[in-house]
């Protein structure tokens, strides 16, 4: 439960770095960017980025760094919505059990780990990471250079995220057994 929670707070974290890649990548003020941010969900954002990117001419290893973030936040936000929008059915000390509806009314299910909820957290604590150093070196090298002492660091792109398994099938229990020794 705590592992959730964790995640939901790192979520939070990551939407802001998608503020300022947003407004980055698609020369917004900041003010347009939380009202654009608070009104339309993810497909529309990451649509919205896609397309100012197309916009920028910008040297092609930026611009798939900065695909490499859309790519990635989205992973991290699926990952979030499935977690935060499920009930849980059965949790153990290093596994849970979560089930919920998709959009065709069909339930589906997973069970992570406690290491892969921990997992799907980090890789939103890497991509806020990412995201922020990527638009602060956007904005100091290629929007305003001269600003700061340049250049400013290119941060490194980092791995891409892991998608949590949803299934409509059954789950294999993970961990339910384990605080039981065997006899």
């Amino acid at each position: 439960m705590f592992a959730l929670g964790v995640v939901g707070v790192k979520y939070a974290q990551l939407e802001f770095a998608l503020c300022g890649m947003l407004s980055t990548v698609a020369a917004m003020d900041r003010d347009a960017t939380s009202r654009f941010i608070s009104k339309y969900r993810n497909n529309t954002r990451l649509d919205r980025m896609r397309q100012g990117l197309a916009e920028r001419n910008w040297p092609a290893e930026i611009k798939e760094r900065v695909s490499r973030f859309i790519d990635g936040f989205k992973v991290c936000a699926d990952n979030r919505n499935l977690l935060m929008h499920s009930n849980i059915f059965y949790t153990s000390r290093d596994a849970i059990i979560l089930y919920k509806s998709d959009n065709e009314g069909k339930t589906i299910s997973c069970n992570p780990t406690l290491a892969e909820v921990r997992q799907a957290a980090d890789d939103m604590s890497t991509y806020f990471d990412y995201g922020l150093a990527l638009s602060n070196a956007i904005n100091f090298n290629l929007i305003a250079p001269g600003t700061i002492p340049s250049p400013f660091p290119w941060p490194d792109a980092p791995a891409a995220p892991r998608s949590l398994e949803y299934t409509g099938g059954p789950q294999p229990v993970r961990g339910m057994y384990q605080d039981i020794k065997p006899s």
